[in-house]
């Protein structure tokens, strides 16, 4: 199977740092975004904007 890429926008605030054992709902889809070590196949890239929010980029595989 190949990668699956998902980008979700959401309040900064909203997220705790680091972003590791975050758990996103996208309908049938959860990804679970791990940041340590051998887990770490998920998250992508995180960007905060000037608005308050951040924009999360990850890929499942």
């Amino acid at each position: 199977m190949g990668k699956e890429i998902f980008t979700i926008v959401c309040p900064t605030k909203s997220l705790k740092k680091p972003l590791s054992g975050l758990i996103i709902d996208m309908g049938r889809k959860i990804a679970s975004i791990r940041t340590d070590g051998d887990t770490s196949r998920i998250l992508v890239d995180t960007t905060e904007g000037a608005d308050g929010m951040v924009e999360i980029i990850f890929e499942v595989t």
